[in-house]
């Protein structure tokens, strides 16, 4: 939704970007030095991830006031809203990992786990938002929990978590490119903390334009009523079809 473009925006191009060019910028061929660099940009992943979470009772109500819909949307939207803004700390470390393993060379592992969470994802979504009885494919009921739109919410927290576990595990096995918890190895120095912001920053306002511009414009789509919302909802949706 609107309301959770621009942090999304935000931490993805302030964690990629930050994480990507600091992993690189100066450590490149140096092992010690270059996981230092990655455990950073993961401890700021989680650090931004609770703080929008810590916010979410303000940030919710909020977000989607703004947009000035009816009450039976936001009734929906708010509680959405709202437990998707607890996945970001999952979301957030998840960018920071991803970075580290694309820094170092390694692309295919967090390909590999992505496509995972996404299929669990799509998998138990309709588990989760539908009761039994009221959806059918293939003449398989896959309604479960009947929790509607905050299941679909709540399905996603769990597909980051499956994601999430693979990542760190594995991580954790191979010590790389991330360093195992231990002794001096995850000495964050202030240093490093400086560097990632200094680069992520500049890269995070260049990449800030279309989410502003999307809040905006959805503001002014508001105004026609809540069908010209969901159509405008879905056209976006179908627009991502660039990107792939």
């Amino acid at each position: 939704g609107g309301g959770g473009l621009f942090p999304r925006h935000l931490a993805f191009a302030f964690l990629r970007r930050g994480s990507l060019r600091a992993f690189r910028t100066e450590t490149f061929g140096h092992t010690h030095r270059g996981r230092g660099a990655a455990a950073v940009p993961t401890a700021l992943g989680v650090g931004m991830g609770l703080v929008l979470f810590g916010l979410a009772p303000w940030i919710a109500p909020a977000a989607i006031g703004f947009f000035g819909v009816s009450e039976e949307v936001s009734s929906l939207a708010i509680p959405y809203l709202s437990i998707s803004l607890f996945s970001q700390v999952l979301m957030f470390l998840g960018m920071a990992m991803g970075a580290a393993y694309q820094a170092a060379g390694d692309t295919q592992t967090p390909m590999w786990i992505n496509v995972g969470a996404v299929a669990i994802n799509v998998v138990i979504d309709p588990l989760f938002i539908f009761a039994p009885g009221e959806e059918f494919l293939f003449g398989v009921d896959i309604g479960w929990l009947g929790l509607g739109v905050p299941g679909a919410a709540i399905a996603d927290i769990v597909a980051h978590v499956f994601g999430m576990s693979f990542f760190v595990a594995w991580s954790w096995w191979r010590s790389w490119p991330l360093p195992r918890p231990s002794g001096a190895r995850l000495r964050f120095k202030i240093s490093e903390f400086a560097r990632i912001i200094r680069i992520g920053v500049p890269a995070s306002i260049s990449m800030m334009a279309r989410p502003v511009s999307t809040f905006i414009l959805l503001r002014v789509i508001a105004s026609f009523g809540d069908a010209s919302v969901a159509a405008f909802g879905v056209a976006l949706r179908a627009f991502n079809l660039n990107w792939i």
